[in-house]
Parts: C-alpha cells; structure tokens; sequence
C-alpha cells in the first residue's frame, strides 16, 4: 500500500485561502483547494453553517458537530466564527484577508455589497486577492440577485426536465414530473468549476500581480454538461420533448435486468456488437437485417431489447460481466451504494477515506477522483468543530491576545 502524500509535496502548498461559504457548492470548491494542499481557513457565523444542521447524523441525532454532510466537505479546514454584521466582525474578517491569496463564497451578491465585501471594494484595498463567487445565476443579469438553491439550479440548468435520459423514459410526460438526481449535482459540477476556475486565476496573476473576481454560475455550470439536449437544439433544430427519442442514441448502450439484479452493456460499435453475440451463443436472430448495423439496432431497439433480455435474465451480472469483458466489451453489473464503494477497484485505490468524525469514533468519506503520483491525498485534519480554531487563528495569525479574545467572545463577535 501506498504512503500518504506529504501536504508539503503537494502542488497549492503555501496558498492560503478565506472561505465565506456555506451548505455545499463553496466548500466543496474550497475543499478541494485544501486537498490540494492550500490553507483553508473557514469562516462561519456563530449560527455556524447550513450544512451543520442537514445531516445525515449518526444514530439519527442531530448535532452541528457531527452532520455527515458537513463533515465531508470541511476536512483540510481550519474553522473560525466571527459575526459579520458587526462592524468588529468585519474588521477581523479584512484582517484575515491581509495575507490570503483567494477568498471563496457562495453569498447573495446584494448580501456582500452591503458587507463592503464585493470585489471592487475588495480590490481596492487587497489588490492580489483572487475573489470566486459561486451563485445560482451569476453576478450579472436579470436573475442576479433571485434566490435558489440546488433544485432550482438543476432546473434553470436544464438537468432536471432532461432526466431521466437515455436509456430511461418517461412514459407520460404530462403525468411524470421532471426528475433531480440524488446528489446535489449543481452545487457540486458549480463547486468543481470554480476550482478550476480559481487556480487559472492564481496561473493569471503570476503573469500581472493582479487577482480576478471569478464569477461562477451554477445555472450555467449545469447547463454546460447538457450536450445532448444543447445539440439536438443547435444542430437539429428541435425542442426535445420528454420521454421522446430522437434515434440517435446507439444501442445497446443501458443497464438491463438479469438473473440477480441488473448489467450495464456498452455495445454500440460493430466491433463490440459482434462480440456480444458470441458471449449470447451466436443466436439465429442475430443475422436479422433488422440489427445489422448500429442505426439498425437503434431504431429497433424495442424488439432487440426483448431478445436480449432473454439471454441476460439467465445469467447472474457477475456472470455477463465476466463473459463480455473477457471479450473487450464494456461492462459490470450495476452496483448499490453500498457494492460501489467496497468494490476491490475503490478499496486498492484508498478511495474512501477514514477520518474521526469525534472521539472513539471513525466514519468513511469519498476522497477524491484525482490524485498526484501513487499515493492518495491526505486527510490531514477533520472538519472543523464550530469555532474550534477561533482563538489560535486570531493569536497566531493576527496577534489577540486572551484577556482581548475573552473581550471578543464575551461581546459575541466570536
């Protein structure tokens, strides 16, 4: 197995960033900024963060300090409460923000206008610091200051009328409501595109000193991975209805039920097609004009799928799956959640990670899809208790000393 990276190899070492952030699309970016080796210093209203109160919770009971949500997307983080609708707050905050290289929030724009925290005046007196705002819709626009949450972004992205998708259909478009997928999918693709996003700021600033505001819409975000449905529009012409295919789409190219469950078969090219119908036994109807080519199949699939059942539900996916990749052809049986994340794939790559979550006690995490070498990255410290490095944070970094915190905390602006 293995050694963990040293965080002192890893490439963002030596950058500090401010996360103003909450739930998840804005820690999430910063996380993965931490990951990679920056210095992350959350800052949370005494209320603490929304994603401390959704949970999930250990045996059920809620507690700020123990949300599994929370606590996945704040390890690498140091955590400090200050309450910025106090002129002091928002002093220690500017304060903080004297040495650091990128600050990361997810706030109305109109909340930090009125905080003196928009990027202009920030600009003005933080020359370097690179500024990512991830909102719903943007810093600009007609939608800039409308409220939204992840639902409404899939939405206005378009993800959730255009799910389910190939190989699913909706059956009765006027009876089947518009579906969203069972993560937060814009608040994450949104958090990924501004980390991304910030790092091409940070490679701009080497060239003029200057920092960027980066303005991150998770409308947009969304919206960009709809290729499909984007094409079908610009290239075709056509506003795709629900449940409607349009017979681009090769086939076999789903998840079909078998003996114990269901298989994912990737079967679109030639090549891959006649493999298959070896693995089925080179069946009679598979000589049919009807299924000679991938078009062929496509526009025929109803029929084809019924022939092909009838192989597959004779035989387990562990059994299908064997028979078709020893033949090159893409597939695996289609995991739960809980077979994903013991799979001997994931448990070779370290990819769930083990962090104490309190006490005595050790919960798994999804690490990250990427990594720098062999090793996986490291999960140097747990996500932060509320408030828990107030006090080294403002003695270490800004120079308070106790009887001044003890002032600070006793006024309520930490």
């Amino acid at each position: 197995m293995s050694s963990e990276v040293d965080v002192r190899d890893l490439p963002l070492h030596g950058l500090r960033v401010v996360e103003l952030g909450h739930f998840v699309s804005a820690p999430y970016c910063a996380r993965l900024l931490a990951d990679s080796g920056a210095e992350v210093i959350k800052v949370e209203g005494p209320e603490g963060d929304e994603a401390r109160r959704r949970g999930p919770f250990p045996d059920d009971l809620p507690d700020p300090n123990r949300s599994g949500l929370f606590l996945y997307l704040n390890v690498n983080k140091l955590g400090i409460t200050l309450d910025l609708r106090s002129s002091l707050g928002r002093k220690l905050f500017f304060d903080l923000l004297k040495d650091a290289d990128i600050l990361v929030e997810n706030n109305p724009p109109g909340e930090m206008d009125s905080l003196g925290l928009d990027f202009h005046s920030l600009h003005k007196e933080y020359s370097r610091l690179i500024v990512t705002s991830v909102t719903p819709f943007g810093q600009t626009g007609p939608y800039r200051d409308y409220l939204g949450d992840d639902l409404i972004a899939a939405n206005m992205g378009g993800l959730t009328y255009a799910t389910p998708g190939i190989p699913d259909q909706v059956n009765d478009p006027g009876q089947e409501p518009p579906l969203r997928p069972a993560t937060y999918v814009a608040d994450f693709t949104a958090g990924i595109a501004a980390s991304v996003a910030t790092m091409l700021a940070v490679l701009a600033r080497e060239w003029d000193g200057l920092g960027r505001h980066v303005d991150v819409s998770e409308q947009e975000a969304v919206a960009s991975t709809l290729t499909w449905d984007l094409a079908t529009t610009s290239y075709l012409g056509l506003i795709k209805r629900r449940g409607a295919r349009l017979g681009y789409g090769l086939m076999p190219n789903c998840y079909l039920p078998c003996k114990d469950g269901y298989v994912v078969i990737t079967a679109i090219t030639q090549e891959h097609w006649l493999a298959l119908v070896e693995v089925m036994g080179s069946p009679d109807w598979a000589d049919s004009e009807l299924f000679s080519d991938g078009m062929g199949r496509s526009d025929n699939w109803d029929a084809l799928r019924l022939l092909i059942l009838e192989w597959t539900m004779a035989h387990t996916g562990r059994e299908i799956y064997e028979a078709a990749q020893a033949r090159g052809i893409p597939c695996y049986p289609a995991n739960e959640v809980s077979q994903a994340i013991t799979s001997e794939q994931v448990v070779a790559r370290r990819f769930l990670r083990e962090t104490e979550v309190e006490p005595g006690r050790v919960a798994g995490f999804p690490g990250l899809p990427f990594r720098f070498g062999d090793a996986p990255l490291p999960l140097r410290m747990p996500a932060p208790r509320l408030g828990e490095h107030t006090n080294t944070l403002l003695s270490e970094h800004l120079g308070y000393t106790g009887p001044e915190l003890a002032r600070l905390r006793g006024m309520g602006v930490i």
